[in-house]
């Protein structure tokens, strides 16, 4: 942890950009908590509370495309701050929305928010690239899951907390977030893109993104630890989408808390610090040297047992403890492979081969929250869904994994057209 406040200290440019993080997480786990309560309050189910984590995410997959065309050739800092202004005035909107307590039209301002945030996804992935070195990379990857672990397990409790005085509340702080980093955005640096010269409109990027995907698909084949790392992310999001939905609706059980908002907002934060762990002791144990493939699989094994421990705890203490475990193991792979991928792909193609790595995550997470979902309101019970989802997911990372491993081995590097 030393070594991630050094890194601060020293690198004034870092700092700024990590502060307009922090302000912009902070609002972002407020509002969650008052969506999904919102939600689970419709009386419609698990899939209504599927559909607030998938319209959160499943925009990062469908403009993907775009998103990696335009953090290679926009400039960063401008980019990031348009993205955070218009998130700020989608917000408002969904204090309106909330307050008249139209879920249809929060659902439908959270995907339009989500995929403002999806399009400005990779462009925070290259101006890292900018703003610190090679030797870096890890301990700055460590402090972005570091922190986003605190800010996710402060938000997501004062969200619990605030479930009290209505989610108009939490969505007004989250608003306030978004101008916030807009202002401090704007003390940075130009951050020109990674292709020299190169520009593009957002017409442009609608024509060709959608080329893009598989230009960096064939980058990430041709070598097999950019290609694991790339589909690190999504493996997680597979196994997790079960215990995610099921934390949710046995909240109260799990924690002993009583109130589904209260044992929410714990459930959350104890996952948060976890997350904060895991990149705070990988970045440690690993120094100056490379991060590698064998490590990142350690970090999904164990969210594997975390997950495993939730699904089956026969007590609260046991659910606890299985909750911060999968924040250990979830927070060791996402800095891992985040890492990897700005180590290994070429620097011309890091925004899209990232926008690669946030769809695979993505798609990945939002088919199967809904599959659970449905599973669940079909009549499963909601433990056995979970350990299922957990069950299936694992053998399909190990089927992908080995698939992955034999197309890198025999896929050559071809260029791809941008």
């Amino acid at each position: 942890m030393r070594a991630l406040i050094s890194l601060l200290q020293t690198n004034p440019v870092l700092r700024r950009l990590w502060l307009a993080e922090v302000v912009s997480m902070a609002g972002d786990w407020l509002s969650f908590v008052a969506i999904s309560l919102l939600a689970l309050r419709s009386g419609e189910g698990a899939l209504a509370l599927a559909s607030v984590l998938v319209l959160h995410t499943l925009p990062s997959a469908l403009f993907a495309p775009i998103a990696g065309l335009l953090a290679d050739r926009l400039e960063a800092r401008g980019a990031m701050r348009v993205a955070a202004l218009i998130e700020a005035g989608l917000t408002v909107m969904l204090v309106f929305a909330a307050h008249a307590e139209s879920l249809v039209a929060v659902q439908v301002l959270v995907f339009v928010r989500a995929s403002v945030s999806a399009a400005a996804y990779p462009t925070w992935g290259v101006a890292m690239r900018h703003v610190v070195s090679d030797q870096d990379l890890v301990r700055a990857n460590a402090l972005n899951a570091a922190t986003w672990s605190v800010m996710f397990s402060v938000g997501m409790a004062l969200g619990g907390i605030l479930t009290v005085l209505g989610p108009e509340i939490a969505l007004a702080i989250d608003a306030a977030t978004f101008v916030l980093a807009a202002l401090i955005l704007s003390g940075l640096p130009l951050l020109p893109p990674p292709e020299a010269g190169a520009t593009t409109t957002l017409a442009e990027a609608w024509r060709h993104g959608f080329a893009a995907l598989p230009g960096a698909l064939r980058h990430a084949r041709a070598d097999a630890v950019l290609l694991e790392a790339t589909l690190a992310k999504g493996s997680v999001a597979l196994t997790g989408a079960g215990v995610w939905l099921l934390i949710h609706l046995e909240a109260d059980w799990l924690t002993g808390a009583g109130s589904a908002g209260l044992g929410l907002g714990l459930l959350h934060a104890l996952r948060g610090v976890g997350t904060g762990v895991g990149p705070a002791l990988t970045a440690s144990w690993l120094g100056d040297r490379t991060p590698s493939a064998a490590l990142l699989r350690a970090g999904q094994v164990l969210t594997a047992v975390g997950l495993l421990a939730v699904a089956l705890a026969p007590s609260p203490w046991l659910a606890l403890l299985g909750v911060f475990v999968w924040g250990l193991g979830t927070g060791a792979n996402w800095t891992l492979s985040s890492a990897l991928i700005q180590l290994k792909a070429p620097r011309a193609w890091l925004g899209r081969v990232s926008a690669l790595d946030g769809a695979v995550r993505t798609l990945a997470l939002s088919l199967s929250v809904i599959l659970a979902a449905w599973a669940m309101d079909a009549g499963c019970a909601s433990r056995a869904v979970a350990v299922a989802t957990l069950v299936a997911g694992a053998a399909l990372w190990v089927w992908l994994r080995l698939r992955a491993a034999l197309l890198s081995s025999r896929a050559p590097l071809r260029s791809a057209a941008s």
